[in-house]
């Protein structure tokens, strides 16, 4: 019995070894960009209406500081939207556009070795966007254009646990960006796109 109170033991404590040294994560996650409907003045008075852009991210983040309870990771998000539709009274504008999201920041992470590891994440990164070829009118798109602007993201999410080196993670994360280039001036200069997506983590 006392030998096997020690191997016991043993497994354990190689266990959780193991866990902690995992300092670097990998997630490959995909979903769907919503954002809101806009108004803008110029040309003249009008709407803007988005579609649901589907959306791939990859992210990799290492480990700073682990106090068992919670740790800190730095992590750097990639996130592209090949294609959101746009719907819009302004003949010039666009019927679509690209997007990237680049938004190295911190994550906190509850329970990292546990079964269940909530997580909140912030950070500060470049948006770019690009117009699609064809305007909402079915022209080629004058003067085509794109734009790199700052923006700031936040989220929350979950990690499940399946086994020791593998996670399922599903997420929500708000990239709050300038308006892309769609030939309006709008009522407000700044967006939501909010990334709601799921996939997994590989930690080693």
């Amino acid at each position: 019995m006392k030998l096997r109170g020690i191997l016991i033991l043993t497994v354990v404590l190689l266990i959780g070894q193991s866990a902690f040294a995992q300092r670097h994560e990998v997630a490959f996650t995909s979903g769907g960009l919503k954002i809101g409907e806009r108004g803008f003045d110029l040309p003249q008075p009008g709407f803007l209406r988005f579609s649901t852009g589907f959306t791939y991210e990859i992210n990799y983040a290492e480990r700073l500081f682990d106090a068992r309870l919670a740790a800190l990771y730095f992590e750097i998000p990639l996130a592209g939207t090949p294609r959101t539709k746009v719907k819009t009274t302004n003949a010039l504008s666009p019927n679509s556009y690209s997007s990237i999201f680049f938004t190295p920041g911190i994550k906190l992470k509850l329970l990292p070795g546990g079964k269940y590891s909530p997580f909140a994440t912030m950070g500060v990164g470049l948006a770019h966007f690009r117009e699609g070829d064809a305007t909402v009118a079915n022209q080629p798109t004058p003067n085509r254009s794109s734009e790199t602007n700052a923006v700031f993201a936040f989220g929350f999410g979950l990690d499940v646990k399946v086994v020791s080196i593998l996670s399922i993670r599903g997420e929500v994360r708000d990239f709050y960006a300038d308006l892309p280039p769609l030939n309006v001036r709008a009522l407000r200069d700044r967006q939501h796109n909010a990334l709601i997506s799921a996939g997994i983590v590989l930690r080693f």
